[in-house]
């Protein structure tokens, strides 16, 4: 996702830098991070949301109920065959509950990020012609 970011960048700017006496790290900083800026605010918010929801490599990495995550412990306080209520046994209802409050910190973080999710898709960059 980066790479095809990135490739769409324009280079007159590093160029006119270069013209200009700016050196790699004076371009790297005050030119082309800021117009990335979009495009890697993108993918933390991907890397976030996939994070949060991540069930199986804490599945797999984690054996103590203390160190559970969020997704591991619904799972387990589920009750039935599947989830075989190892903690705890409560209600389906309840378990929903739970559930619509695990969903509350992606849908936050979606709705502060809305608008660099959008700007992320369509760069202006400032160059006409």
């Amino acid at each position: 996702m980066l790479r095809q970011f990135f490739a769409t960048l324009p280079h007159d700017f590093d160029e006119a830098a270069k013209i200009d006496g700016a050196n790699l790290w004076h371009i790297f900083w005050r030119i082309s991070m800021p117009l990335c800026r979009p495009g890697l605010t993108v993918v933390a918010i991907g890397v976030f949301m996939s994070t949060w929801n991540d069930f199986m490599g804490p599945l797999i990495y984690l054996s103590k109920e203390k160190s559970f995550t969020l997704a591991l412990g619904l799972y387990a306080l589920s009750p039935g065959e599947a989830g075989g209520a190892t903690i705890g046994s409560i209600t389906t209802a309840q378990l929903m509950a739970a559930c619509s409050l695990a969903v509350v910190p992606v849908i936050l973080v979606f709705f502060f990020a809305q608008k660099k999710l959008i700007s992320g898709t369509v760069v202006s960059t400032g160059i006409k012609g």
